[in-house]
Protein backbone atom coordinates (compact mmCIF):
# COMPACT_ATOMS: atom_id res chain seq x y z
CA UNK A 1 0.00 0.00 0.00
CA UNK A 2 2.77 2.14 1.01
CA UNK A 3 4.38 1.15 -2.45
CA UNK A 4 1.16 3.14 -4.19
CA UNK A 5 0.43 5.48 -2.49
CA UNK A 6 4.21 7.21 -2.51
CA UNK A 7 3.17 7.19 -6.58
CA UNK A 8 -0.08 8.41 -6.41
CA UNK A 9 0.68 11.29 -3.77
CA UNK A 10 4.18 11.70 -4.39
CA UNK A 11 6.34 13.26 -7.41
CA UNK A 12 7.77 10.05 -8.84
CA UNK A 13 6.08 10.03 -11.65
CA UNK A 14 4.08 12.19 -14.38
CA UNK A 15 0.62 12.53 -14.73
CA UNK A 16 0.91 10.41 -18.08
CA UNK A 17 3.44 7.68 -16.66
CA UNK A 18 0.73 7.55 -13.66
CA UNK A 19 -1.75 6.85 -16.53
CA UNK A 20 0.27 3.83 -17.55
CA UNK A 21 0.35 2.47 -14.43
CA UNK A 22 -2.73 2.24 -13.99
CA UNK A 23 -4.16 1.23 -17.05
CA UNK A 24 -6.01 4.15 -18.19
CA UNK A 25 -3.13 5.77 -20.58
CA UNK A 26 -0.90 4.62 -23.42
CA UNK A 27 -2.88 5.94 -26.41
CA UNK A 28 -1.38 6.99 -29.54
CA UNK A 29 -2.22 9.60 -31.95
CA UNK A 30 -0.79 8.55 -35.70
CA UNK A 31 -0.87 10.80 -38.54
CA UNK A 32 0.30 8.88 -41.97
CA UNK A 33 1.11 11.50 -44.49
CA UNK A 34 1.92 11.73 -48.41
CA UNK A 35 5.38 13.50 -48.83
CA UNK A 36 5.17 13.47 -52.86
CA UNK A 37 5.64 16.45 -55.00
CA UNK A 38 1.85 16.58 -55.80
CA UNK A 39 1.33 17.75 -51.89
CA UNK A 40 3.23 20.72 -52.36
CA UNK A 41 0.60 23.27 -52.49
CA UNK A 42 -1.59 21.44 -49.19
CA UNK A 43 1.22 19.96 -47.14
CA UNK A 44 1.60 22.80 -45.12
CA UNK A 45 -2.35 22.79 -44.09
CA UNK A 46 -2.04 19.38 -43.48
CA UNK A 47 0.90 20.09 -41.42
CA UNK A 48 -1.15 23.58 -39.56
CA UNK A 49 -4.32 20.52 -39.19
CA UNK A 50 -2.48 17.86 -37.76
CA UNK A 51 -1.03 19.63 -35.26
CA UNK A 52 -4.39 21.67 -34.78
CA UNK A 53 -5.92 18.41 -33.33
CA UNK A 54 -3.20 16.78 -31.74
CA UNK A 55 -2.57 20.39 -29.52
CA UNK A 56 -5.98 20.06 -28.74
CA UNK A 57 -5.82 17.22 -26.41
CA UNK A 58 -3.29 19.08 -24.16
CA UNK A 59 -4.33 18.47 -21.06
CA UNK A 60 -7.52 17.15 -21.63
CA UNK A 61 -7.82 13.06 -20.76
CA UNK A 62 -8.11 12.22 -24.32
CA UNK A 63 -3.69 13.48 -24.32
CA UNK A 64 -1.96 10.49 -25.78
CA UNK A 65 0.90 9.03 -24.64
CA UNK A 66 2.45 8.35 -27.61
CA UNK A 67 2.58 10.54 -31.82
CA UNK A 68 3.63 8.84 -34.29
CA UNK A 69 4.32 10.21 -37.85
CA UNK A 70 4.73 8.10 -40.61
CA UNK A 71 5.23 9.82 -43.81
CA UNK A 72 5.14 7.84 -47.20
CA UNK A 73 5.99 9.13 -50.65
CA UNK A 74 6.77 6.37 -53.64
CA UNK A 75 8.79 4.35 -53.82
CA UNK A 76 9.80 4.64 -50.08
CA UNK A 77 8.34 5.29 -46.79
CA UNK A 78 9.40 6.84 -43.59
CA UNK A 79 11.46 7.47 -41.45
CA UNK A 80 8.83 7.44 -38.58
CA UNK A 81 8.80 8.60 -35.79
CA UNK A 82 7.09 7.78 -32.25
CA UNK A 83 7.71 9.89 -29.05
CA UNK A 84 6.01 11.00 -26.10
CA UNK A 85 7.06 14.41 -26.09
CA UNK A 86 4.86 16.96 -27.85
CA UNK A 87 7.53 19.28 -29.08
CA UNK A 88 9.40 16.52 -30.47
CA UNK A 89 5.94 15.65 -32.11
CA UNK A 90 6.13 19.05 -33.80
CA UNK A 91 9.61 19.20 -34.91
CA UNK A 92 8.85 15.83 -36.59
CA UNK A 93 6.08 17.33 -38.63
CA UNK A 94 7.31 20.64 -39.87
CA UNK A 95 10.18 18.82 -41.05
CA UNK A 96 7.67 17.27 -43.71
CA UNK A 97 8.27 18.65 -47.19
CA UNK A 98 6.75 17.41 -50.60
CA UNK A 99 8.76 16.53 -53.43
CA UNK A 100 9.47 13.42 -55.51
CA UNK A 101 6.94 10.68 -55.79
CA UNK A 102 7.32 9.68 -59.88
CA UNK A 103 3.96 8.28 -61.16
CA UNK A 104 1.60 9.19 -59.30
CA UNK A 105 0.43 5.96 -57.03
CA UNK A 106 1.70 6.31 -53.57
CA UNK A 107 2.24 3.79 -50.61
CA UNK A 108 -0.41 5.19 -49.00
CA UNK A 109 -1.29 1.76 -46.92
CA UNK A 110 1.99 0.59 -46.42
CA UNK A 111 2.26 3.88 -44.61
CA UNK A 112 -0.53 3.15 -42.36
CA UNK A 113 1.14 -0.41 -41.78
CA UNK A 114 4.12 0.83 -40.57
CA UNK A 115 2.40 3.89 -38.23
CA UNK A 116 -0.21 0.70 -36.81
CA UNK A 117 2.96 -1.81 -35.80
CA UNK A 118 3.75 0.70 -33.38
CA UNK A 119 1.02 2.28 -31.74
CA UNK A 120 -1.14 1.46 -28.68
CA UNK A 121 -4.08 -0.46 -29.19
CA UNK A 122 -7.83 1.73 -28.78
CA UNK A 123 -6.00 5.12 -30.54
CA UNK A 124 -6.45 6.95 -33.99
CA UNK A 125 -4.67 6.81 -37.08
CA UNK A 126 -4.86 10.22 -39.58
CA UNK A 127 -4.15 9.97 -42.87
CA UNK A 128 -3.64 12.48 -46.02
CA UNK A 129 -2.89 12.21 -49.18
CA UNK A 130 -3.97 13.18 -52.59
CA UNK A 131 -3.43 9.78 -54.76
CA UNK A 132 -4.55 6.61 -55.17
CA UNK A 133 -2.59 4.04 -53.24
CA UNK A 134 0.00 1.93 -54.97
CA UNK A 135 0.14 -0.91 -52.52
CA UNK A 136 -4.00 -1.38 -52.14
CA UNK A 137 -3.35 -5.69 -52.17
CA UNK A 138 -2.27 -4.76 -48.44
CA UNK A 139 -5.71 -3.38 -47.51
CA UNK A 140 -6.71 -6.45 -46.10
CA UNK A 141 -3.05 -6.92 -43.93
CA UNK A 142 -3.95 -2.97 -42.71
CA UNK A 143 -8.00 -3.58 -41.46
CA UNK A 144 -6.85 -6.72 -39.63
CA UNK A 145 -3.98 -5.24 -38.16
CA UNK A 146 -5.96 -2.46 -36.84
CA UNK A 147 -8.81 -4.24 -35.76
CA UNK A 148 -6.71 -6.64 -33.73
CA UNK A 149 -6.20 -3.12 -31.93
CA UNK A 150 -8.83 -1.32 -32.15
CA UNK A 151 -7.07 1.26 -33.89
CA UNK A 152 -9.53 3.74 -35.65
CA UNK A 153 -8.44 5.00 -39.18
CA UNK A 154 -9.71 8.34 -40.35
CA UNK A 155 -8.99 9.35 -44.02
CA UNK A 156 -8.99 12.39 -45.89
CA UNK A 157 -8.02 12.71 -50.28
CA UNK A 158 -7.71 15.68 -51.60
CA UNK A 159 -8.64 16.22 -55.57
CA UNK A 160 -5.87 15.42 -58.09
CA UNK A 161 -5.01 14.89 -61.13
CA UNK A 162 -3.45 11.65 -59.39
CA UNK A 163 -6.80 10.26 -58.82
CA UNK A 164 -9.93 12.06 -60.10
CA UNK A 165 -8.98 13.96 -62.73
CA UNK A 166 -9.16 18.23 -63.34
CA UNK A 167 -11.95 18.77 -65.81
CA UNK A 168 -14.56 19.72 -64.23
CA UNK A 169 -16.04 19.95 -61.06
CA UNK A 170 -19.19 18.19 -62.39
CA UNK A 171 -16.72 15.44 -63.51
CA UNK A 172 -14.71 15.26 -60.47
CA UNK A 173 -17.82 14.58 -58.25
CA UNK A 174 -18.99 11.81 -60.29
CA UNK A 175 -15.40 10.04 -60.72
CA UNK A 176 -14.63 10.83 -56.97
CA UNK A 177 -17.84 8.73 -56.49
CA UNK A 178 -16.50 6.15 -58.49
CA UNK A 179 -12.91 5.87 -58.26
CA UNK A 180 -11.07 2.69 -56.65
CA UNK A 181 -8.94 4.27 -54.38
CA UNK A 182 -12.76 6.15 -53.26
CA UNK A 183 -14.05 2.61 -52.90
CA UNK A 184 -10.82 0.99 -50.66
CA UNK A 185 -10.01 4.31 -48.48
CA UNK A 186 -13.92 4.13 -47.59
CA UNK A 187 -13.92 0.39 -47.12
CA UNK A 188 -10.63 0.63 -44.50
CA UNK A 189 -12.19 3.77 -42.52
CA UNK A 190 -15.71 1.71 -42.30
CA UNK A 191 -14.13 -1.48 -41.13
CA UNK A 192 -12.20 0.10 -38.90
CA UNK A 193 -14.59 2.52 -37.37
CA UNK A 194 -13.17 6.05 -38.73
CA UNK A 195 -14.39 7.79 -41.08
CA UNK A 196 -13.59 8.78 -44.79
CA UNK A 197 -13.45 12.49 -46.63
CA UNK A 198 -12.72 13.09 -50.11
CA UNK A 199 -12.62 16.99 -50.86
CA UNK A 200 -11.42 19.76 -52.66
CA UNK A 201 -7.89 21.08 -52.70
CA UNK A 202 -9.22 24.46 -50.87
CA UNK A 203 -11.17 21.92 -48.04
CA UNK A 204 -7.93 21.01 -46.14
CA UNK A 205 -8.25 23.22 -43.71
CA UNK A 206 -11.49 21.75 -42.43
CA UNK A 207 -9.57 18.41 -41.24
CA UNK A 208 -9.72 19.02 -37.85
CA UNK A 209 -13.04 20.73 -37.64
CA UNK A 210 -14.95 17.87 -38.59
CA UNK A 211 -12.58 15.34 -36.93
CA UNK A 212 -12.06 17.51 -33.35
CA UNK A 213 -15.91 16.13 -32.16
CA UNK A 214 -16.07 12.54 -33.15
CA UNK A 215 -12.70 11.31 -32.30
CA UNK A 216 -12.78 12.86 -28.13
CA UNK A 217 -13.23 9.71 -25.99
CA UNK A 218 -16.06 11.19 -24.45
CA UNK A 219 -18.11 10.88 -27.54
CA UNK A 220 -20.08 7.86 -28.30
CA UNK A 221 -21.25 6.24 -31.01
CA UNK A 222 -25.38 6.62 -31.70
CA UNK A 223 -25.31 5.22 -35.07
CA UNK A 224 -23.49 5.14 -38.81
CA UNK A 225 -25.83 4.44 -41.88
CA UNK A 226 -24.50 3.60 -44.87
CA UNK A 227 -27.04 3.46 -47.60
CA UNK A 228 -29.45 5.40 -50.75
CA UNK A 229 -32.01 8.20 -49.93
CA UNK A 230 -35.50 6.10 -50.35
CA UNK A 231 -36.74 6.60 -53.92
CA UNK A 232 -39.65 8.93 -52.28
CA UNK A 233 -36.90 11.67 -51.59
CA UNK A 234 -36.05 11.47 -48.05
CA UNK A 235 -35.27 9.02 -45.32
CA UNK A 236 -35.18 9.53 -41.99
CA UNK A 237 -33.35 7.81 -38.96
CA UNK A 238 -34.33 8.02 -34.94
CA UNK A 239 -31.59 9.57 -33.07
CA UNK A 240 -32.34 8.95 -29.19
CA UNK A 241 -30.55 11.36 -27.42
CA UNK A 242 -30.80 10.25 -23.05
CA UNK A 243 -31.03 12.54 -20.36
CA UNK A 244 -26.94 12.50 -20.02
CA UNK A 245 -25.69 13.78 -23.07
CA UNK A 246 -24.57 17.14 -23.42
CA UNK A 247 -24.08 17.58 -27.02
CA UNK A 248 -24.75 15.50 -30.07
CA UNK A 249 -23.04 15.65 -33.99
CA UNK A 250 -24.51 14.33 -37.11
CA UNK A 251 -21.90 14.01 -40.28
CA UNK A 252 -23.57 13.47 -43.76
CA UNK A 253 -21.58 12.26 -46.55
CA UNK A 254 -23.47 12.77 -49.63
CA UNK A 255 -23.30 14.46 -52.54
CA UNK A 256 -26.09 17.19 -53.26
CA UNK A 257 -28.23 16.12 -49.79
CA UNK A 258 -29.82 18.18 -47.27
CA UNK A 259 -29.98 17.71 -43.68
CA UNK A 260 -32.48 18.42 -41.38
CA UNK A 261 -33.24 17.30 -37.58
CA UNK A 262 -36.94 16.60 -36.33
CA UNK A 263 -36.78 17.60 -32.12
CA UNK A 264 -39.04 14.52 -29.95
CA UNK A 265 -41.91 17.56 -29.92
CA UNK A 266 -42.42 17.21 -33.50
CA UNK A 267 -40.95 20.90 -34.28
CA UNK A 268 -37.92 20.87 -36.93
CA UNK A 269 -34.97 22.28 -35.19
CA UNK A 270 -33.72 25.66 -36.33
CA UNK A 271 -29.21 25.64 -37.47
CA UNK A 272 -29.16 29.11 -37.17
CA UNK A 273 -30.33 28.49 -33.56
CA UNK A 274 -28.11 29.51 -30.36
CA UNK A 275 -25.65 26.37 -29.15
CA UNK A 276 -25.80 24.66 -33.07
CA UNK A 277 -22.88 24.73 -34.92
CA UNK A 278 -23.27 23.78 -38.49
CA UNK A 279 -19.83 23.53 -40.75
CA UNK A 280 -20.49 22.46 -45.13
CA UNK A 281 -18.39 21.22 -47.60
CA UNK A 282 -18.39 19.87 -51.03
CA UNK A 283 -19.13 16.43 -49.39
CA UNK A 284 -21.74 17.51 -46.96
CA UNK A 285 -22.72 18.49 -43.52
CA UNK A 286 -21.23 18.50 -40.52
CA UNK A 287 -24.11 19.47 -37.89
CA UNK A 288 -23.29 19.81 -33.80
CA UNK A 289 -26.07 20.55 -31.33
CA UNK A 290 -24.86 21.52 -27.76
CA UNK A 291 -27.51 20.78 -24.77
CA UNK A 292 -30.08 19.09 -26.71
CA UNK A 293 -33.68 18.10 -25.04
CA UNK A 294 -33.50 14.33 -24.26
CA UNK A 295 -35.94 12.06 -25.78
CA UNK A 296 -36.43 9.98 -29.51
CA UNK A 297 -35.07 13.32 -32.67
CA UNK A 298 -35.75 12.20 -36.06
CA UNK A 299 -32.20 13.01 -38.90
CA UNK A 300 -34.28 13.29 -42.31
CA UNK A 301 -32.02 13.54 -45.23
CA UNK A 302 -33.37 14.57 -48.37
CA UNK A 303 -32.31 14.15 -52.04
CA UNK A 304 -31.26 11.08 -54.04
CA UNK A 305 -28.13 9.27 -54.24
CA UNK A 306 -25.74 7.26 -51.83
CA UNK A 307 -24.84 8.84 -48.41
CA UNK A 308 -23.07 8.12 -44.98
CA UNK A 309 -24.70 9.60 -42.16
CA UNK A 310 -22.66 9.17 -38.72
CA UNK A 311 -24.20 10.07 -35.35
CA UNK A 312 -22.17 11.22 -32.28
CA UNK A 313 -22.83 12.04 -28.78
CA UNK A 314 -21.02 13.45 -25.70
CA UNK A 315 -22.93 11.13 -22.27
CA UNK A 316 -21.95 9.20 -19.48
CA UNK A 317 -23.67 6.55 -21.00
CA UNK A 318 -21.43 4.60 -23.16
CA UNK A 319 -21.21 1.13 -25.18
CA UNK A 320 -17.36 0.89 -24.58
CA UNK A 321 -16.51 -2.31 -26.31
CA UNK A 322 -18.40 -5.09 -28.32
CA UNK A 323 -16.28 -8.47 -29.42
CA UNK A 324 -17.42 -11.79 -30.79
CA UNK A 325 -15.85 -14.42 -28.44
CA UNK A 326 -15.19 -18.06 -28.33
CA UNK A 327 -14.31 -20.38 -25.24
CA UNK A 328 -10.48 -20.90 -25.22
CA UNK A 329 -8.31 -22.41 -21.84
CA UNK A 330 -7.27 -25.40 -20.65
CA UNK A 331 -10.10 -27.43 -19.08
CA UNK A 332 -11.55 -25.84 -15.77
CA UNK A 333 -9.84 -22.93 -16.52
CA UNK A 334 -12.25 -21.67 -19.96
CA UNK A 335 -12.63 -18.24 -20.26
CA UNK A 336 -14.15 -16.21 -23.17
CA UNK A 337 -11.97 -14.49 -25.70
CA UNK A 338 -12.05 -11.95 -28.31
CA UNK A 339 -12.33 -13.57 -31.93
CA UNK A 340 -9.08 -11.73 -33.91
CA UNK A 341 -7.81 -13.78 -36.26
CA UNK A 342 -11.04 -15.01 -38.50
CA UNK A 343 -14.49 -13.49 -38.98
CA UNK A 344 -16.99 -14.97 -36.75
CA UNK A 345 -18.90 -17.85 -38.27
CA UNK A 346 -21.74 -17.55 -40.24
CA UNK A 347 -23.28 -21.38 -39.99
CA UNK A 348 -23.99 -21.53 -35.87
CA UNK A 349 -24.45 -19.58 -32.46
CA UNK A 350 -21.78 -17.47 -31.66
CA UNK A 351 -21.57 -15.70 -28.46
CA UNK A 352 -20.68 -12.23 -28.02
CA UNK A 353 -19.46 -10.03 -25.01
CA UNK A 354 -20.45 -6.01 -25.18
CA UNK A 355 -19.09 -3.85 -22.09
CA UNK A 356 -21.62 -0.82 -21.09
CA UNK A 357 -20.51 1.82 -18.84
CA UNK A 358 -23.11 4.79 -17.12
CA UNK A 359 -25.33 4.79 -14.47
CA UNK A 360 -28.43 2.54 -15.74
CA UNK A 361 -30.06 -0.59 -14.60
CA UNK A 362 -31.74 -2.79 -17.87
CA UNK A 363 -30.25 -2.85 -21.32
CA UNK A 364 -31.61 -3.99 -24.85
CA UNK A 365 -30.00 -4.97 -27.88
CA UNK A 366 -30.49 -5.97 -31.64
CA UNK A 367 -28.64 -6.48 -34.43
CA UNK A 368 -28.61 -3.74 -37.72
CA UNK A 369 -26.97 -3.83 -40.96
CA UNK A 370 -25.01 -0.59 -42.50
CA UNK A 371 -28.55 0.80 -43.87
CA UNK A 372 -30.01 0.46 -40.48
CA UNK A 373 -32.49 -1.91 -41.18
CA UNK A 374 -33.33 -4.33 -37.44
CA UNK A 375 -31.43 -8.11 -38.44
CA UNK A 376 -31.79 -9.90 -35.83
CA UNK A 377 -32.81 -10.00 -31.77
CA UNK A 378 -30.27 -12.41 -30.05
CA UNK A 379 -31.63 -14.49 -28.04
CA UNK A 380 -29.76 -13.91 -24.69
CA UNK A 381 -28.29 -10.62 -23.15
Amino acid sequence: MQYIDDFVTGNALTTDQKRLLFGVGGSSMAFAIDTTGSMGDIIAIAQEEAIALASGRLGTPDEPSFYVVSPFNDPTVGPLTKTPDFSAFEDAIDSLFASGGGDCPELSITGMIDAVQVMDPNSDLFMMTDAASNDFDLAGNLTQAANDKKITIHIYKFDSNCDDGIVTKRSILSKRADSLSDTIYAQIAALTGGTYHSLPREEASTISTLLSAVTASDSVGIFKIISTVDSSGTSSYDLPVDSQMVNFSIALQGHGLTLSLIEPDGSTLDLNGTGITVTSSSEGEFVEVSNPVSGRWKVVISGSGPFTCNARGVSSLRFSSFDFVELRGRPGHTGYFPITDTEPAYDHDVAAVAYLEGDFSTASFDLRGPDGTHLHDPRQW
